[in-house]
């Protein structure tokens, strides 16, 4: 496993990155381009693939409603009010 204060970096980078990219609340961030951006491979180290999840759902707990690990990635749900970028206009659409 990579030391924590890294892990916690990479925790951070997830977020920041996702809240900002998403404009419906939902993001699903790979593996690969986690490993691309930050240089750790979660993919491959479960263990700090595990520490980062735990810590995103127990101390991001205010920003990230809901998170599915999957194989290739984290499926993530965030809170509305903590997305910038929230484009509510999608869903409107589709009520119509």
């Amino acid at each position: 496993m990579i030391d924590t204060y890294r892990l916690i970096e990479v925790v951070n980078h997830i977020i920041a990155y996702a809240t900002h990219e998403t404009t419906t609340g939902n993001l699903f961030y790979d593996f690969e381009e986690i490993k691309e951006s930050t240089g750790v491979d979660l993919k491959n180290d479960k263990l700090s693939r595990d520490y980062v999840a735990s810590y995103i759902m127990e101390q991001r707990s205010n920003i990230v409603a809901d998170m599915v690990i999957t194989e290739d990635g984290f499926d993530l749900d965030f809170y509305l009010d903590c997305c910038p970028n929230y484009d509510d206009t999608e869903e409107m659409e589709m009520s119509i």
